[in-house]
């Protein structure tokens, strides 16, 4: 759901979900979509996680039957800089879409128990180097350096010859200032909001502290 009618973002301590919250604008030709209020999880196509702070920038333009995306990730807290993605879609008339919609609700953690957190303790993950011992060439350093490492002048840090030449590119700021990102997770309002979770189990949401409730009616927390 994209609402272009001017309506301003929840804030910042509202629900994140799945899908988050986006509003869209026209800049000429070009949708501009700002997506917020997403959970935290990870960029499929590199792998780096993300918090719940960070910001989607999506542009659609489209040129006759070539649809061209453009989404910049501004993650405050994971990312040393904004990470930018482009891709180029084909009309096809015959495209058949996928049963379940974004929309669909489906089960958040997997497995039959609703509390498992997917996890692995630190040293623990067996999928750090598996991948390297099938692509020897990967340089390990490279794999893991952060955002330095994406760019083609990176390669003369790899060269014993040519190591003293290289110098780091200057990296992009986020847009998005850490300490006012956290400091907006509490209302500042001198109110106190009720937020459900799940079956009769709410959060109280006030300045500076949340807590989860049993029940509204005892308002018991714990």
């Amino acid at each position: 759901m994209i609402y272009l009618d001017g309506r301003p973002h929840p804030p910042a301590w509202a629900p994140h979900t799945w899908t988050g919250f986006s509003t869209g604008k026209w800049a000429g030709n070009t949708l501009v979509v700002t997506t917020t209020h997403l959970k935290d999880g990870y960029l499929k196509r590199s792998g780096p996680q993300t918090s719940d702070m960070f910001t989607m920038t999506e542009y659609f333009t489209r040129h006759g039957d070539i649809l061209i995306t453009t989404e910049i990730i501004d993650d405050p807290i994971y990312l040393e800089e904004p990470f930018i993605q482009s891709t180029t879609h084909q009309l096809n008339i015959n495209t058949q879409l996928r049963l379940e919609p974004c929309t669909t609700s489906f089960d958040e953690n997997g497995g039959s128990d609703p509390h498992f957190v997917p996890h692995y303790l630190p040293g623990k993950n067996p999928f750090l180097k598996e991948w390297l011992e099938e692509h020897k060439w990967i340089p390990e350093a490279a794999a893991k350096g952060g955002a330095q490492t994406t760019y083609p002048e990176y390669r003369l840090a790899l060269n014993d010859a040519t190591r003293s030449s290289y110098r780091p590119m200057n990296l992009s700021k986020s847009a998005v200032d850490v300490r006012k990102a956290v400091t907006a997770e509490s209302p500042r309002d001198g109110e106190v909001h009720l937020m459900p979770v799940q079956g009769n189990v709410y959060m109280l949401v006030v300045d500076g502290s949340t807590s989860p409730c049993r029940s509204v009616r005892k308002a018991r927390c714990w």
